[in-house]
């Protein structure tokens, strides 16, 4: 079952979430989808088995994904164990703690300017990440960031939110000018329409 979904920034791509915590890939040529790979949400039972024993994992549903604003090879991905994790390729680069979803929807999203990560969460909080910048060692292994450091404010039953974009300098939202019923009724009467013409 699918749960979530994007393209590439390009439009040349897509990426697929399912009900089972797998996101496939696929590349657009001549107006057809093209499987490329898939990428499976790791639980800890699977990642740590012990011989003879294969406990059956609980599903890791997708429910959000996005492009980096600045790196096409960059996705975020928000499944239902509470983690919410920064995909380069097929590795994982990230990974970010603190807020709670077991069941709901609800995705991550990047501010426009990449640098930070905002969430709802099913304990009606609103969670803030600060992206790190990815560090991948030449000839070494590529190195995992697990970030536990937040900020955080209360919103009752939010499920979706979004960074506000604010100007292209100041980051601040745009004045918006408020009139009076009064001042409204005088406006309407300025501009009616009389004989097919605006007065």
């Amino acid at each position: 079952m699918v749960t979530a979904g994007s393209h590439t920034p390009d439009g040349q791509g897509a990426v697929i979430g399912s009900q089972e915590g797998i996101c496939r890939f696929y590349s657009i040529d001549d107006y057809k989808l093209e499987h490329t790979v898939d990428i499976q949400m790791k639980t800890k039972s699977q990642a740590k088995k012990l011989p003879g024993f294969h406990p059956q994992a609980p599903a890791k549903k997708i429910t959000g994904s996005q492009y980096a604003p600045w790196n096409q090879s960059e996705l975020l991905i928000t499944s239902t164990d509470s983690q919410i994790r920064i995909y380069n390729g097929e590795d994982m680069t990230q990974k970010f703690r603190g807020s709670r979803n077991t069941c709901s929807q609800s995705a991550a999203s990047f501010s426009p300017d990449g640098r930070h990560i905002i969430s709802a969460s099913e304990d009606s909080e609103v969670y803030i990440w600060k992206v790190a910048e990815s560090k991948n060692p030449s000839g070494g292994k590529k190195s995992k960031l697990t970030v536990k450091a937040y900020e955080h404010f209360h919103c009752k039953d939010a499920t979706v939110v979004v960074a506000w974009p604010g100007g292209s300098t100041t980051n601040e939202p745009p004045s918006v000018e408020i009139h009076s019923k009064r001042h409204s009724k005088l406006l309407a009467r300025r501009f009616r329409p009389q004989h097919g013409a605006w007065s």
